[in-house]
């Protein structure tokens, strides 16, 4: 026989190699880093020179009829406050960190420039207010710029705080039950790869876990999940429940390879057959109950043993839906960006608008420039505001994710990629599909991953003169063979008319609807209804229960 190569392509499995989520800085971050070393080297020269001009007496003169010291000692006063209120609040922000009030920390952590330029600009104007005399005719310029820094800045600090707290709840919404799938296969590779290494489960709880990627803040741990160790998470800790704490640690898997050596060594030593038995499977979990749960992950075919394969292929599965979660994220953050950009646009025309009271241009004018700015825009945007409109309310409902199993115009498709105007879908030979996002959202979409209850559906027609004693005798079967299927199916199931409309006593429109552990894969599916028909056949023969 022909030894496995467990280092084989996997032809089955679209997959790609892992990419850890890279901080990116925004305009505003680079604007505030330039200002920032602008007033550190303004301040530090100030001083400079007029510590000179204190120590040489140096003769005065007037700049602008203003004296040259008066105007040094302005500018160490405007400079040095500034930073000063900056590292004032990034004192305040680090000691937030310390104490551990993370509720707190990533939305002060959002509005700490923008309103420390806020404070320096109240500052400036309270300190103007009692130097009129010192700049004259300079003074009610300089005021209005300065009350028009307080508008700009109070403005952001509101929409920073805003966008913060919509990132946050979008993000983590939309991800939420994504995020608790692939943590339970986080979770399995995790316990593999302890058995692998033979670490207990003890050292584990010891030892609390780093968060090197932290999206955004929360705990590291979840000390009431199966394997005390939780990779992805929406509380935060102490049992805090913040909105958007999503937190992603390193994935447990970084490639393709990764997985297939985890499968070979892991396999490799809970087994020396060529199939591992549940028993064998167990070993490597702290638990019964726990293996119980991920058996139904590995055993494709159903016959209570994993083969190489089966093995090899759900380890690469699970690298798949980690990557597929990550590109989810990406999707959902520059869906908030893309908001947030709009937002800033409408930010900006409110401030120019401002901008346009405080230095004297007449309300009248400005509201007639204002409503025929508008019904220009209307005119020429009209189109594009509705095509917007659908494509943001498709997000916003996030009907589905990356890799969803979906059924749009009774067609199975599987979601590959997703953008803000249109969505990519697989077909089932394989071909990829365009659809735009307004069109979408007229459409009836059924998520099959997403589906509360995983369930398999049969449909059979019985004669309408069936004895009710055997109705019943059929019933208490199918519920014994149900008690021997427990990795794939519960034990309550349901015996019912196909649907509301079959009222025809001529005929018993029946349907079988069972209810699986597990999501299962669209092959394992297909192979739990041969299974299903097959037996029903046989009892419906062996009870002689006629069909129609």
């Amino acid at each position: 026989m022909e030894e496995f190569n467990w280092y084989e392509d996997a032809a089955e499995v679209d997959t790609e190699e892992f990419e850890p989520v890279t901080k990116e800085y925004s305009q505003f971050d680079q604007f505030f880093k330039v200002l920032n070393r602008i007033f550190k080297y303004v301040f530090t020269a100030t001083v400079i020179i007029y510590i000179y001009r204190y120590i040489f007496h140096d003769k005065s003169f007037k700049l602008f009829n203003v004296n040259i010291n008066d105007i040094l000692f302005a500018v160490i006063i405007f400079c040095g406050s500034y930073n000063f209120i900056f590292i004032l609040l990034y004192a305040v922000l680090g000691i937030i960190s310390k104490c551990g009030f993370k509720i707190f920390e990533k939305r002060f952590q959002m509005v700490t420039k923008w309103a420390a330029m806020t404070i320096w600009f109240i500052t400036m104007y309270y300190l103007l207010k009692n130097k009129e005399e010192m700049f004259q005719s300079f003074y009610e310029n300089m005021n209005r710029f300065i009350f028009s820094g307080i508008v700009t800045g109070g403005m952001f600090t509101t929409l920073s705080l805003a966008i913060e707290m919509f990132y946050e709840s979008f993000v983590a919404n939309s991800l939420s039950s994504k995020v608790q799938e692939v943590d339970k296969r986080e979770k399995i590779i995790s316990a593999m790869k302890n058995y692998r290494y033979e670490i207990s489960d003890s050292s584990i709880d010891e030892t609390e876990g780093c968060n090197c990627t932290q999206i955004f803040f929360g705990a590291s741990s979840d000390n009431n999940s199966d394997l005390n160790v939780s990779h992805i998470n929406l509380n935060s800790r102490d049992g805090q429940n913040i909105i958007g704490a999503l937190y992603f640690k390193p994935p447990e898997l970084q490639s393709l390879h990764d997985a297939k050596t985890l499968a070979k060594d892991v396999f490799s030593k809970a087994t020396e057959n060529e199939e591992m038995n549940f028993s064998e499977f167990s070993e490597i979990f702290p638990n019964t109950q726990i293996a119980i749960q991920a058996f139904s992950y590995f055993d494709v075919n159903n016959d209570q043993t994993i083969s190489k394969k089966e093995f090899k292929d759900a380890l690469i599965g699970f690298y798949v839906a980690r990557v597929n979660l990550e590109k989810g994220f990406e999707i959902a953050k520059g869906f908030v960006q893309i908001v947030s950009n709009i937002a800033m646009i409408a930010v900006f025309l409110i401030l120019f608008l401002s901008y346009l009271v405080i230095f004297g241009i007449p309300l009248k004018d400005l509201l007639a420039l204002a409503l025929s700015s508008a019904l220009v825009l209307n005119f020429a945007m009209s189109g594009l505001a509705t095509d917007m409109y659908f494509n943001v309310m498709v997000l916003l409902s996030h009907p589905f994710d990356i890799g969803d199993d979906i059924i749009v115009d009774n067609e199975n498709y599987t979601v590959f990629k997703i953008g803000l105007s249109s969505t990519s879908l697989l077909a089932k030979n394989g071909g990829k599909v365009k659809m735009m996002n307004r069109d979408l959202w007229s459409k009836t979409i059924i998520n099959m991953t997403r589906a509360p209850e995983k369930v398999l559906f049969f449909t059979f027609k019985l004669s309408p003169d069936i004895d009710p004693d055997l109705f019943r005798k059929l019933k208490s079967c199918l519920h014994k063979y149900l008690k021997t299927r427990t990795f794939d199916f519960y034990e309550t199931f349901s015996l019912e008319a196909s649907s509301e409309q079959a009222t025809d006593i001529n005929v018993l429109d029946c349907a079988l609807v069972l209810k699986c552990r597990s999501y299962k894969t669209k092959a394992k599916k297909f192979g739990l209804r041969a299974e299903i028909n097959k037996y029903l056949m046989e009892l419906f023969e062996e009870l002689q229960i006629k069909t129609i």
